[in-house]
């Protein structure tokens, strides 16, 4: 519960605000590099990875209306600009999108894990062991560089919020859900030494395995 509670809070703007001042201990936050464009296709996504990053039209998909267009087998009814799903028997969702809301979306997901990544740097209070984070430019690794190789309880947990950013960027890129994995590593940023390896494979909830 303590780790879904983090990530939430993480994923919706972290759980304290950044302290605006010049001693800080961040550094710049990677930031993965933005696509140009992507084809239109079907992602199917675990439902539980489904978030605000589908709300490309400035409307939030209503998937509880009850409308559907073929009496009912699950296919939602969108509106003009709404993103078209279906509700899997599998626990997942299949949306249908075209090339310019899937580049909307991984752009909107790139810069979110960047705005987190600094968000979480410039929490000296959750988070004082971070030195650095450093994802991959596929999103399948993300690189936690702890000071002396200390690490608290807070930073600990923060393995289900890149699971969880790292995982949803791999799916709109195209990844199939049985191939996505996220791996965090927290490194000991004197040594070298890896301190801890896991990935989001153990996340049945998230991978939908």
């Amino acid at each position: 519960i303590l780790m879904l509670l983090t990530s939430i809070l993480l994923l919706s703007g972290c759980a304290s605000e950044p302290d605006d001042t010049e001693d800080s201990q961040s550094t710049p936050a990677p930031i993965i590099k933005e696509v140009d464009s992507l084809d239109d296709a079907d992602i199917t996504i675990p439902a539980g990875l489904v978030g605000s990053e589908i709300n490309i039209s400035g409307q939030q998909e209503d998937q509880e209306s009850g409308d559907t267009d073929d009496g009912g087998s699950g296919t939602a009814t969108n509106s003009p600009g709404e993103i078209p799903s279906t509700e899997n028997a599998d626990g997942t969702i299949t949306l249908s999108l075209n090339g310019e809301q899937r580049t909307a979306i991984v752009n909107r997901l790139t810069a979110d894990i960047a705005k987190s990544i600094q968000t979480i740097l410039d929490d000296d209070e959750y988070y004082p062991n971070i030195v650095s984070i450093t994802p991959s430019e596929d999103g399948t690794t993300f690189t936690i560089e702890l000071a002396e190789g200390q690490m608290n309880m807070y930073e600990s947990m923060l393995v289900m919020s890149f699971y969880t950013m790292g995982d949803k960027f791999q799916l709109y890129q195209g990844i199939p859900a049985s191939d996505v994995k996220t791996t965090v590593i927290y490194v000991n940023d004197s040594t070298g030494e890896v301190i801890s390896e896991s990935d989001s494979t153990s996340m049945e909830t998230f991978t939908g395995k």
